[in-house]
């Protein structure tokens, strides 16, 4: 069970690998759009946002070096590790999603990046439990920016908020895009990881196939000699039992002339003792 659960976690490590990759990726590309649009187009974004994206970066790195050290000898503890990250990243996430103007504007479907991911990423209950984790965190977000208890930082004021406004629409436009553009991204990685993995299956198939035809060829091979040797068996068996027929003749015929060699010696033993009882008759007679 144990060795089954270790191949099960080896199962998961690339594509937990290939997500850290990615994320790191999206999290820069997030972070100069934010760059951006604080620069370029002038529009005001708090500091806290800065430094909690820059923490979303940057905390991908010793996660990436820590499953990278134990993943050979421990894969269990690394996607245990990872899974616990996801927790505090989804976290941190709801926080950026609150200053960046929480449920009033398309930010939080930026969820999406881990909920086509997880259930590729982790076993099917700490899937699940991401995922219910997930929900809740955007209920609270909801709940939070409805009931006033979550003050966010509103990127456009409702006025803003037109067709008119050209940052506005650039703004959205662009993180539009970009959601779309690495949900893509990541699909296309983990079709890769999926497209080599049934590559792997196809050659280890292939390899089962001539596997399975030489042990064919050795077991018919085998069979062929078995039945030579049992022929052979056979055969010495007819042979010995021939032998063995032509010796109990002989002893037979051996048997009848000893036999008639023992009646014959007998008959003769007896003549001789009748021969010799006469001769002891006519002696005594001629005594007398």
């Amino acid at each position: 069970m144990a060795k089954h659960a270790t191949i099960e976690a080896r199962e998961f490590l690339p594509r937990i690998e290939a997500d850290i990759d990615q994320r790191f990726l999206i999290v820069s590309f997030f972070l100069l759009i934010m760059l951006v649009s604080s620069v370029g187009f002038k529009i005001l974004l708090p500091d806290i946002l800065f430094l909690l994206v820059a923490l979303v970066a940057l905390s991908s790195i010793p996660v990436d070096l820590f499953i990278k050290s134990v993943k050979e000898k421990n894969p269990q503890t690394a996607i245990n590790y990872y899974f616990s990250y996801l927790l505090f990243d989804l976290f941190v996430l709801t926080l950026i999603v609150n200053f960046i103007g929480g449920i009033s504007w398309i930010i939080p479907s930026i969820y999406l990046f881990y909920i086509v991911t997880i259930f590729w990423l982790f076993p099917k209950a700490q899937a699940i439990f991401l995922l219910g984790f997930t929900i809740f965190l955007l209920i609270l977000l909801v709940a939070g920016n409805y009931s006033g208890i979550l003050p966010h930082f509103t990127v456009f004021s409702i006025e803003d908020k037109n067709p008119q406004n050209l940052n506005f629409v650039l703004l959205t436009t662009i993180a539009a895009l970009s959601i779309l553009v690495f949900l893509g991204y990541s699909g296309d990685i983990f079709y890769r990881l999926l497209d080599k993995k049934i590559k792997e299956l196809q050659k280890k198939g292939k390899q089962l196939l001539l596997t399975k035809k030489i042990l064919e060829d050795e077991v018919e091979n085998k069979t062929v000699e078995l039945q030579e040797e049992r022929k052979e068996m056979e055969e010495l068996v007819e042979e010995k039992t021939r032998e063995l027929e032509e010796k109990k003749n002989i002893v037979a015929i051996k048997v009848k002339e000893l036999e008639k060699f023992h009646k014959t010696a007998i008959a003769r033993e007896l003549k001789m003792a009748e021969i010799k009882e006469k001769i002891a008759n006519i002696k005594e007679f001629k005594s007398k």
